[in-house]
C-alpha cells in the first residue's frame, strides 16, 4: 500500500457516508488473520518491482490500483482547487481524509473539508458525483 493506511481507494476516495472506515478495517483485518502481511508507504516502482518480488521469492503478484489521475475535459484545463475547481481524484481524499476517523491521522490533526462558496456545479455520474 503506498499510503499510510491500508485500503487503498475504498479508504482514501470514498467518503465516510458511503463507505465507513471501521467497514475497511474490518475487511484489513480479515486478511491479516488469513495471513496477509501488508507493507505501508511502499510503492510499485519506487520502492520494489513486479521482478523484485518474484527475486524475493513470491509465487505470485497481485497488483490492484485504481485510475491514478483523473479524466478531465479540455473545456477545464487550467483551473485549479483556489479557483474552485476539483476533479474527484482532487476532492474525494480530501473528502475522505476528513470524514473517516482513524484514517491517516490523529483527531488532532484531521484535516478539514475543502470549502465549497456560491454555486456549485458537479459534473458526473453515479457514485463519484453522488
Amino acid at each position: 500500500e503506498k499510503q499510510e493506511y491500508y485500503g487503498g481507494l475504498s479508504s482514501s476516495e470514498i467518503p465516510a457516508y458511503r463507505l465507513p472506515y471501521d467497514a475497511v478495517d474490518f475487511e484489513v483485518r480479515l486478511c491479516t488473520d488469513l495471513g496477509v502481511k501488508f507493507e505501508l508507504g511502499k510503492a510499485l516502482g519506487r520502492d520494489f518491482s513486479v521482478q523484485s518480488l518474484k527475486d524475493e521469492g513470491f509465487g505470485a503478484v497481485f497488483l490492484g490500483f485504481g485510475l491514478p489521475t483523473a479524466n478531465t475535459d479540455p473545456a477545464f484545463a487550467g483551473l485549479e482547487a483556489g479557483q474552485g475547481f476539483y476533479t474527484s481524484k482532487d476532492f474525494l481524499p480530501q473528502v475522505s481524509k476528513a470524514s473517516k476517523p482513524g484514517m491517516c491521522c490523529k483527531e488532532a490533526a484531521k484535516p478539514a473539508l475543502p470549502a465549497l462558496h456560491g454555486t456549485v456545479m458537479v459534473l458526473g455520474a453515479g457514485d463519484t458525483a453522488m
